[in-house]
């Protein structure tokens, strides 16, 4: 079986209970691979854990890239030409999409091709906003598996206070399983 973990800054001293699970899945044969945005604060790390970490997700990137559609399609109602243009900059590689979103996006490109996979038995993002972003890059197409979504506090309290009430939506019609903890 193989599981690809999600989480914010990993590992982080407050949350060593995604350190617990993954090292508990390690001990019973699981391949893991763990993605995040960057290093904790963590001073140690099991070295059995630390080979399978991958910092290659920057959140700017994800919150580029889960913003795109919907730009593009304001963009496309208000000023059909500038849609026109902007997606030729894009496809031609001259504009600042095409330099700046893929470039950043290789990063789990390049980390997946390492590890000579993209297909997952099980996605477990932990976090509802960790979540929406593993959504993104699967409807991207760049990574593939059931998604596990395990909630905190924060992703359903101060998150929710700061988006639209159907902020999880999408991810409650596509995600397979969710954990509220």
């Amino acid at each position: 079986m193989r599981v690809a973990f999600f989480t914010g800054a990993f590992p982080v001293f407050s949350k060593t209970f995604i350190l617990d699970q993954i090292t508990g899945l390690l001990r019973r044969g699981v391949e893991v691979d763990i993605f995040a945005p960057q290093p904790g604060q963590e001073s140690y790390t099991p070295p059995e854990v630390a080979e399978r970490i991958s910092y290659t997700l920057p959140s700017n990137t994800m919150k580029r890239l889960i913003r795109l559609p919907g730009a593009l399609w304001r963009l496309g109602k208000t000023q059909p030409r500038s849609l026109l243009d902007t997606l030729n900059l894009f496809h031609s590689g001259r504009g600042a999409f095409s330099t700046q979103i893929p470039h950043e996006a290789a990063g789990l490109e390049s980390a997946l091709t390492r590890l000579g996979r993209n297909d997952y038995d099980i996605i477990h993002a932990h976090f509802g906003p960790v979540g929406l972003r593993v959504l993104t890059l699967m409807d991207l197409g760049l990574i593939s598996g059931k998604l596990i979504t395990s909630f905190h506090a924060y992703g359903l309290s101060t998150f929710l206070k700061n988006r639209q009430p159907t902020i999880y939506d999408k991810l409650f019609k596509h995600g397979d399983l969710f954990l509220p903890i």
